[in-house]
């Protein structure tokens, strides 16, 4: 796991996310970077925020404050479909293009 501040394309950087329910935070100030080909793993015990970690870096829900970044792109705050489709261009993953047009067809 690489902590830089500067990330080549594809990189995957969280800078001090936060996530609070109600005046409960549930993650606080987490930080980190994937490299592309490089595999990252969360682990805590139940109830540390992981998956709310992953549901705020994927859109599935609101930040409540830090950044998250794909390369040079700025993705807070996007919603998933956004985040689903520009990851897939800047990662070369064009079947993901074709599957996104068929979901989202009416």
């Amino acid at each position: 796991m690489t902590d830089s501040t500067s990330a080549p394309d594809g990189a995957l950087i969280v800078r001090d996310l936060t996530k609070d329910f109600a005046g409960l935070r549930a993650v606080d100030g987490v930080s980190f970077a994937v490299q592309p080909g490089e595999i990252l793993g969360l682990i805590g015990p139940n109830g540390s925020g992981k998956t709310t970690t992953i549901n705020v870096i994927t859109g599935l829900l609101h930040i409540t404050s830090g950044s998250v970044h794909l390369g040079s792109l700025d993705m807070t705050g996007w919603q998933p479909h956004k985040i689903v489709v520009v990851s897939a261009i800047t990662l070369g993953i064009t079947g993901w293009i074709w599957l996104c047009d068929e979901v989202s067809a009416p």
